[in-house]
């Protein structure tokens, strides 16, 4: 096992990693892979829905889903069909804090597949018709979160964390607020934050940088103009607190969450290691006592949410109502147990090794790659090989993991959403 460790560590340090700077306002990181025969090509721009005015929350969702529509040379259809042609598989993401539009494609296909990527991008066109389609779309999306109540409780989640804070809003919008944006409020955004805004370009796969840096001079226009960006705010920390809504579906579901560091905080491991051993995973506790011991529900698990400054550790079940109190002792019973009980050395190990495994594995996907180049990026963070996130996850002690925890996770920081099911 140890020999094939090594083998993967040395495997991944081979990859030649760069980064350039092209005018004022454009990014190039690159990851090159020799012997790839694809790559994985992404455009992020540094702006997502915690930059929104709330009066226009969604509007970056919505340009998102607009750029596949058209352009100054290609309609919905032409786009979709040239992508096909060359075998490439192209889409897009909004997050709190960047938009994204990536492509998966063969090595031979580089040029005509970025210059299509750039257009959906920077080049978007448009028109009233599209824009109503696309609201329309959206607001169908909405309603899916809405029918879904392990989605819309952490969206009632991040509002009760971060209060009126940008972040607190969702992603796609609401209803009103997507009825208030229209065609010239996009193209205003489109203007500002991509044709005039900082561009990163992410690039993992077999070509070399310098032709990366080549193909992109020639295709993205490489802007002189002051950059522009949002001046964000770190959001304030919350009170804890507790609210109780009830949702005409079958189970009831329940959500603990606290603030936690951001990417912006140096104890990037201990974060992912309590949540493996707390809540991700069969041996973690949340499922080996609430689930196994208890059988207090079938589906629970802890997550982290990290952004740039800031981040949030949620708990999540889904019982029957009348279990709903207990769940909630229960979980806060494991929390007091791990930060009042020694660790086992063998729970240490364990979890290292699966933390360990599962950053080994994303080296596998050149779209994981790409991503985690761009969030370097985006995030202000140091680029680490894997020789490094190994030796860093190896001398983490249990000490530290406790005294983070006591510091940030314990109980009585906790806010609840209780969300009780109404039977129809």
């Amino acid at each position: 096992m140890k020999h094939k460790v090594l083998e993967l560590k040395q495997k991944y340090t081979k990859s030649i990693r760069q980064t350039s700077f092209l005018g004022t306002n454009i990014t190039v990181v690159s990851e090159e892979l020799q012997h790839s025969e694809s790559y994985a090509l992404g455009f992020f721009l540094p702006v997502g829905s915690r930059d929104e005015d709330l009066s226009y929350n969604g509007i970056f969702h919505f340009i998102e889903h607009c750029a596949f529509r058209k352009t100054s040379k290609l309609n919905s259809k032409q786009i979709a069909s040239k992508f096909e042609s060359y075998g490439a598989y192209a889409n897009a993401f909004t997050t709190q804090e960047s938009t994204c539009f990536y492509v998966r494609a063969l090595k031979d296909n580089f040029l005509p597949v970025m210059k299509l990527l750039s257009q959906i991008t920077l080049d978007t066109v448009f028109e009233n018709k599209d824009v109503e389609k696309e609201r329309e779309i959206i607001l169908e999306e909405i309603k899916s979160y809405d029918d879904d109540p392990e989605e819309s409780i952490f969206d009632l989640g991040d509002k009760l964390i971060f209060g009126s804070h940008p972040m607190g809003e969702s992603i796609l919008g609401t209803e009103e607020s997507l009825n208030n944006i229209d065609l010239s409020d996009l193209e205003t955004y489109h203007n500002e934050f991509y044709k005039s805004g900082s561009l990163i370009i992410s690039y993992s796969g077999p070509h070399s940088h310098e032709f990366v840096i080549e193909k992109i001079s020639r295709l993205v226009n490489i802007s002189s103009q002051k950059i522009l960006s949002k001046i964000r705010n770190r959001p304030d920390v919350m009170p804890h607190n507790e609210i109780e809504v009830e949702k005409t579906v079958s189970q009831s579901h329940i959500l603990l969450g606290t603030r936690i560091p951001g990417y912006d905080e140096d104890d990037s491991y201990l974060l992912p290691m309590f949540n493996i051993m707390f809540g991700d995973g069969m041996s973690s506790r949340l499922y080996q006592n609430l689930r196994d011991k208890y059988g207090i529900a079938y589906s629970i698990y802890s997550t982290l949410q990290l952004h740039s400054d800031c981040g949030v550790f949620y708990i999540y079940a889904a019982t029957d109502k009348k279990k709903i109190d207990r769940t909630k002792r229960l979980i806060i019973e494991e929390i007091d147990k791990f930060l009042n009980q020694n660790l086992s050395n063998k729970t240490l190990v364990r979890a290292k090794e699966q933390l360990k495994s599962s950053i080994i594995m994303e080296q596998e996907s050149l779209s994981a790659r790409m991503q985690s180049l761009a969030k370097n990026i985006l995030m202000k963070t140091d680029f680490e090989d894997i020789n490094e996130t190994i030796e860093n996850i190896n001398s983490i002690k249990s000490d530290e993991i406790k005294e983070f925890v006591a510091k940030h996770i314990s109980p009585h920081k906790l806010s609840v959403v209780k969300m009780i099911g109404q039977n129809t």
